[in-house]
């Protein structure tokens, strides 16, 4: 049997977009896509938000340090862990369901798998897409401009629209393994991919780096010490909550 599979194969990350709008069909598809996304016990912990309005993704774009894919594309959607539903659905029957740090992470886990599929029909319907993530960093600024509820936690955004522009594929490395975990082949996996990958950034990048290097670089960067330490915090913040 033969398999589509070129969407997947040559998956990059899009971040210059060409102006179009939505048909209805299309959103009513995006929209199928996520509502049959799967749940944990068919619980429905999570909720997306899909933001067209221009005046709202340029807000977010600012917020998030003007990337501008977020406000050039078709859309962008914003992935809840909700529990707005069970808390409601506790209070009707009667049952005291302590929320704990397990429930958040179901939430969390529904809300990330979404995405997924968002991604994945995206990607059929020829729209490319960019990841988002920690988004929970803007809750408070989330709450004003899109209305989520407070028992709602942002997980992460996904930009998408019509490319303009392909970047080009970077070198993958392999992250699967059949029946068995292999630490040795993952360690000679990950010495291949270094080389790999300084090649890469030679001939793409005109940078003189290793994919050591590289991670080494990000972790030093001053608005991702910024950036993870508030995320560090809140996550903090929300687990002592949610077990008090």
């Amino acid at each position: 049997m033969k398999y589509k599979t070129e969407n997947f194969q040559n998956r990059v990350s899009s971040r210059n977009y060409c102006e179009y709008e939505l048909t209805l069909e299309e959103i009513k598809l995006i929209s199928e896509a996520i509502n049959n996304s799967p749940t944990h016990s068919n619980h429905q912990l999570f909720s997306a938000v899909i933001v067209l309005d221009k005046n709202k993704r340029n807000a977010i774009s600012k917020k998030l340090y003007n990337q501008k894919h977020i406000c050039s594309g078709s859309g962008y959607i914003l992935f809840l862990a909700d529990r707005s539903r069970s808390e409601i659905i506790c209070k009707e029957t009667n049952i005291c369901n302590d929320i704990s740090t397990y429930e958040f992470m179901r939430s969390f886990m529904d809300a990330s798998i979404a995405s997924s599929y968002a991604q994945s029909a995206l990607m059929t319907m020829g729209f490319g897409t960019c990841y988002l993530g920690a988004q929970f960093v803007l809750k408070d600024f989330y709450k004003e401009i899109l209305n989520i509820p407070e028992n709602s936690f942002p997980v992460v955004g996904l930009s998408f629209g019509k490319i303009l522009s392909k970047n080009k594929f970077k070198p993958k490395i392999n992250k699967v393994f059949i029946d068995k975990y292999e630490k040795n082949i993952s360690e000679r996996h990950l010495e291949k991919y270094n080389n790999n990958m300084k090649k890469y950034f030679e001939i793409d990048r005109s940078k003189n780096i290793d994919f050591f290097n590289h991670v080494k670089s990000f972790y030093k960067n001053k608005y991702y010490i910024e950036y993870s330490k508030k995320a560090n915090n809140i996550l903090e913040k929300e687990i002592k909550n949610l077990i008090k």
